[in-house]
């Protein structure tokens, strides 16, 4: 049973769609993704029905006195678990990155061999691509970068991943969990290498195809910040979802625009937000690395501050 499980903004979307619009040369190759509650490709209403109808995640904690097989799709899960011909089942959600008691999921579909698969981000670079999708998605938040960074540093630390994989290692053993490195996978192939860790034959992954909906990404792709800026001022004014969709259509043309002239600018964060943000998670990395990775150093690479051109 593998949980690919995020984190946000690490090519999540693209994968997801990836693996939909595959699933036939997966169940060849021994395995299912199901079909069971898809949004975007993905599982996405299985893992915020966790968060949020049952209270359990990082944003949603509350006391709602559901079972999980009150959940839409949920049962239906379970009884594909047990009827599928395929060897292993697959379930991909980013949203289970914010479920705070994973143990619930194992509760209900069984003691089954379970991989948890995640991947990682540098943190810096992952707030700040977070918070443009925050500003840009449905949740419109209008709160300024600076202040939204606060929260994160002091109250939910959602940059924190060893409290994150410490969660799911609890419940399913530290030797179940695959992390990987973002930048690394994205550098020799995220597509192929996320198959490799299913076990596929090269024969499986060699039929799969990327499909036209993967490039698709503009609206969630960072834009420029003055754009963004324009955006979450019209958040703060509550106009009404029509004209936010229009509002951001014009905003992500003109960042474009800017991009191809070379006056583009998608760094949210000064180089004292950056440098908070790693210091903060020094010793968490550095335990990460040693206990999931194999290492002992820093694994993430320092780069430059001030040149990165494309946040994802």
């Amino acid at each position: 049973m593998y949980l690919h499980i995020g984190t946000h903004k690490t090519g999540t979307t693209s994968l997801q769609h990836y693996l939909y619009a595959n699933r036939n040369a997966l169940c060849d190759g021994g395995v299912s993704y199901p079909d069971i509650n898809i949004s975007e490709g993905a599982h996405h209403r299985l893992g915020a029905s966790l968060n949020r109808r049952l209270g359990l995640g990082v944003f949603n904690l509350t006391e709602v006195r559901l079972h999980i097989s009150e959940l839409p799709g949920w049962q239906q899960l379970k009884k594909h678990i047990e009827t599928s011909p395929q060897s292993s089942i697959l379930v991909s959600t980013e949203e289970f990155e914010w479920l705070t008691k994973p143990g619930v999921i194992r509760d209900y579909l069984g003691e089954l061999d379970y991989k948890i698969i995640i991947y990682i981000r540098r943190q810096d670079r992952y707030l700040e691509s977070f918070y443009q999708t925050l500003v840009k998605g449905h949740q419109r938040i209008s709160a300024p970068f600076p202040r939204w960074l606060n929260a994160v540093l002091n109250v939910w630390k959602i940059h924190d991943y060893q409290i994150l994989l410490s969660r799911w290692a609890e419940v399913f053993g530290r030797e179940n969990l695959v992390v990987r490195i973002f930048e690394k996978e994205a550098m020799r192939g995220l597509e192929t290498g996320f198959l490799e860790i299913l076990g596929l034959p090269e024969q499986v992954i060699e039929s799969c195809v990327i499909p036209k909906s993967v490039w698709r990404q503009q609206f969630r792709e960072s834009i420029d910040v003055r754009c963004l800026e324009v955006i979450r001022l019209a958040n703060q004014v509550k106009v009404s979802q029509a004209l936010q969709r229009k509002l951001l259509r014009e905003m992500v043309d003109l960042s474009n625009r800017l991009v191809q002239a070379g006056e583009a600018n998608k760094l949210l964060a000064t180089a004292q937000e950056r440098e908070s943000i790693m210091s903060s998670v020094k010793d968490s990395n550095l335990a990460v690395s040693q206990l999931y990775l194999g290492g002992g150093g820093d694994m993430f690479s320092a780069g430059s501050f001030s040149n990165i051109e494309k946040l994802n």
